[in-house]
């Protein structure tokens, strides 16, 4: 067994005794190392109707729109469903959080509470990745089901918002981006920002507009697209049901006294304080090694191109498929690797001081 080989078997036995399976139809963005620019381009797939056809048989609900917000809170390293974000629904964890961010206003620690206390809001899609050159071989013509950042969503939001523009020298995407028969491929464009992912430069290529899959004649394929949409998942059996009356308790037992951490060593250990988990709340996902892979472009569709503003030449990303068929080219690919829960230093301090302004106050 090699260094990575090992790396790889010590980092699926942990997942394995928290009990945090990787689900393989997730997709999971790798972090950006300074100066990394990763674009994946990929299709955002229409909502499931409740009895749709989807990869585990058939949709037990339907999605009321393009996406459905959810929100997790990590509490001693565990996922608990946020019924806020879920459900539009009283959270106790969240109005704990609430309440201690009225008591202060010292930007950092309304910050630590905010990461500690409150569910982010993601917005899973399925997506569906065509086989361009540029596309990871692991990604090709593979439907997965991805949690959208914020970013990202205010993006596709601002795109069905707009109005169809006459603008030549920076178009822009508009309307309904998920339509099999008119749609855009997304380019989501990961950049490294203060050690984490940014998403700001990601967009529609508004000169993709049209069929997700074409016939012969320039039509949509109906019979690929709907094998396509049988692949996508049931997104509402990817997250747990709520539980408030657990959240009721967690959000009490922080708050009593016996509750606030013991400090080992240099590490404090938060009995029942939130755990921050990267993957969900800042996204910061610890990035694989580039690895040197060669691969034939033999069959790949046609690269879309991106258009630069103020340019009246449309700039290709990458050698399109027609250019480079059957010739071996090399690419860096980036592994999707899962991810862990870090311990968050400055909460053991955060929660200190707040115990202590809170005791402070009762006693006056």
């Amino acid at each position: 067994m090699n260094r990575e080989e090992a790396l790889e078997a010590v980092r699926k036995k942990m997942q394995e005794k928290k009990g945090r399976k990787v689900d393989p139809t997730r997709l999971t963005i790798p972090n950006a190392k300074p100066k990394d620019v990763f674009k994946y381009k990929f299709y955002v797939l229409p909502p499931l109707q409740a009895g749709d056809t989807c990869a585990t048989g058939k949709a037990s609900k339907t999605m009321d729109l393009w996406n459905t917000p959810v929100g997790t809170h990590w509490i001693n390293r565990r996922p608990y469903e946020c019924p806020r974000i879920h459900d539009g629904e009283r959270c106790a964890f969240c109005q704990l959080g609430f309440d201690l961010l009225s008591e202060t206003d010292d930007k950092k620690m309304r910050s630590q509470i905010a990461r500690s206390y409150l569910s982010a809001a993601y917005y899973p899609v399925n997506v569906w990745f065509p086989s361009y050159a540029s596309t990871p071989e692991e990604l090709r013509d593979k439907v997965l089901w991805f949690a959208l950042p914020k970013t990202v969503y205010d993006i596709m939001e601002a795109t069905i918002m707009r109005d169809e523009n006459a603008d030549t020298e920076d178009p822009q995407a508009y309307g309904l981006f998920y339509l099999p028969e008119e749609a855009y491929v997304f380019q989501l464009e990961v950049k490294n920002q203060g050690g984490f992912n940014d998403y700001k430069s990601s967009k529609f290529l508004p000169n993709t507009r049209g069929p997700m899959v074409k016939s012969g004649n320039g039509q949509l394929d109906s019979a690929t697209m709907q094998k396509i949409l049988a692949r996508r998942h049931d997104i509402f059996t990817k997250y747990a049901a709520r539980d408030a009356e657990t959240l009721e308790r967690l959000a009490k037992q922080v708050m009593r006294e016996e509750s606030k951490p013991e400090i080992v060593g240099d590490r404090p250990t938060l009995p029942d304080a939130t755990q921050e988990d990267v993957e969900e709340l800042v996204e910061n996902v610890e990035m694989a090694p580039e690895v040197e892979t060669t691969e034939t472009t033999e069959g790949l569709l046609q690269e879309p191109e991106e258009v630069v503003k103020s340019t009246s030449t449309p700039v290709k990303t990458s050698a399109t498929a027609s250019s480079i068929s059957k010739t071996a080219v090399t690419t860096k690919v980036a592994k999707m690797e899962p991810v862990t829960d870090p311990d968050d230093e400055d909460l053991a301090k955060l929660l200190r001081d707040i115990h202590t302004t809170k005791s402070t106050k009762h006693s006056n």
